[in-house]
């Protein structure tokens, strides 16, 4: 007897349901959220996995290293940039 739902309760429980398709049905109707491509995030990674490979794996020569170094500050100038532009 205790698990019956009284009428009022299902008056209840049909207008959440109203309200909850409505909402459902506003959000489906949005345009979707679309984020711009970040290159400073993409160029920092990059300096990161090639600061990593120098460590892990030593270039022979030291034109070879100063090349990598050049490459990497090269990538690392326009990050930087935008590090110091948002904060």
């Amino acid at each position: 007897m205790a698990d019956r739902i009284p009428p009022w309760g299902r008056a209840h429980r049909r207008v959440e349901r109203q309200a909850a398709r409505e909402m459902a049905k506003e959000i489906m109707r949005r345009a979707p959220h679309t984020t711009k491509f970040r290159w400073d995030i993409t160029l920092a990674l990059g300096v990161a996995v090639m600061a990593i490979a120098i460590v892990f794996a030593p270039p022979g020569t030291w034109g070879v290293a100063a090349l990598w170094l050049a490459i990497m500050f090269a990538l690392g100038i326009y990050p930087a940039c935008h590090l110091a532009e948002s904060v």
